[in-house]
Formats: C-alpha cells, structure tokens, sequence
C-alpha cells in the first residue's frame, strides 16, 4: 500500500482526486523507484527527504502544526467575527475571496456549514484524539530541541475542550 512508503498529507477526498502530497525518505533508489507511482495514484507531488527517515516524520508533525495553527486562527477569527457583530458569514466572503482555493477558504467553510461534528454514519476526516496526540507530540519534539509551539498549545486546550464537550467524533479536518 502506497501509504506504508511514508507520510501523507490530505484527506480521503484528496486521495480519490490523487492531490496528496507523500513525503517520503530512504535510500535514493528506493525513493526514485516509488515516486513515479505516488505522482500517477494518489499524489500530486512527492517530498523526498533522504535517507534519514526521522525527517519524514518531523515533516509530517510540522506540517500538522501548521494545520493545527490554521484552524485555531480561523476559529478564533470566527468567534471574533459573530460577537462583534461583524458576522461569519462576512468573514468567511472576506477569507473566500482573499484566499480562494486554499485551505483557509476550504476550512472556513467547513466550520460555517458545521462539519466538525459530524452525525449518523459520517465518519470524521481527522478524529479530535488524533489531533491532540499529534499535538502533544509536537509540543514534545520543540521541547527537546529547545523551541515552544506556543499557538499548538493553546488548540490542544481547546482540542481537549471539544472532545470533552462533543466527544470522541469531533472532527479537525
């Protein structure tokens, strides 16, 4: 399976559209053996990363960091948007027409339309228990090298609040 080779980043519905993105990491002929097939399936692209596969993995946590960054500053954004009065739907044209086609766009609307509790047989992209150990785990690795993921910190709090209040099905995707 292509998933074994290394790291992904995207969700069900990227794979189905072959827009993930592998990161992957071994020894050079392996790497350029497998690429090929990672374009043609599932990905867009390929990052390879060398022989040290370690680096694959600190990829994949940074850029979760990043993702978990991006829905805090959103969320926040929203919140900020609907009790100032402003509203969200305002603040979600604002984030449709200035970063069309992006994850901030698609995010945006997926916490206007509700999607991050999901109900009956749909099933969450990302569970929030997901979330959360990735973020510890983050948090883990930029304490041992000296840096502080401090916006991480602050969405593991509020991961943790989720779950508590929506359960096990809440979703971060």
């Amino acid at each position: 399976m292509l998933s074994d080779l290394g790291p992904v980043f995207g969700a069900p519905a990227a794979a189905v559209a072959a827009q993930l993105i592998y990161v992957l990491a071994g020894t050079p002929q392996s790497i350029s053996k497998i690429t090929p097939f990672t374009k043609s399936v599932m990905a867009r692209a390929a990052i390879p990363l060398g022989a040290d596969v370690s680096k694959a993995t600190l990829l994949k946590i940074s850029g979760n960091t990043l993702i978990l960054g991006m829905v805090e500053i959103l969320a926040e954004a929203l919140v900020f948007a609907e009790k100032s009065g402003l509203g969200q739907e305002t603040l979600n044209q604002f984030i449709q027409l200035m970063f069309p086609n992006s994850p901030f766009a698609a995010y945006s609307s997926k916490m206007m339309a509700g999607d991050y509790a999901p109900t009956g047989d749909k099933r969450p992209g990302f569970f929030v228990d997901l979330a959360r150990k990735d973020a510890r785990h983050a948090m883990d690795l930029a304490k041992s090298c000296g840096a502080r993921l401090e916006v991480v910190e602050i969405m593991d709090r509020h991961l943790k609040t989720a779950r508590e209040v929506g359960g096990e099905n809440m979703d971060i995707r």
